[in-house]
């Protein structure tokens, strides 16, 4: 369990439960699609972000699809590393779109 054996694959959210009191741990039903190409499953499991920033940021919509790790259907985690990694790549991407149009004449039309 600790790193072995774990599976990837892309969950598609159902559901989320953010609890209005204590730790803020959001709890997610989510339907998963394993990178092997083995059946599909649903599974509910919760989410513990390192701080509240991560829980903002990084919770899920509904019908959001999202990297997650998984062993079985009790055992799934977000891939919060990937989910980062693609964060910043539209991040820069965005920046990068921002320098594009500073770049262009005046009166050019936006994006």
């Amino acid at each position: 369990m600790f790193g072995r054996d774990w599976k990837h694959g892309l969950a598609t959210v159902v559901a989320v439960n953010i609890p209005s009191r204590g730790r803020i741990t959001p709890h997610l039903v989510a339907d998963i699609e394993p990178e092997d190409g083995s059946p599909r499953f649903r599974a509910k499991f919760s989410v513990s972000f390192l701080n509240d920033g991560d829980m903002v940021a990084l919770t899920p919509d509904v019908g959001q699809r999202v990297p997650v790790r998984f062993t079985d259907a009790d055992h799934v985690k977000l891939d919060i590393k990937a989910m980062k990694a693609e964060d910043q790549q539209a991040r820069k991407a965005d920046l990068e779109a921002l320098d594009a149009l500073a770049e262009m004449p005046v009166d050019s039309p936006p994006g």
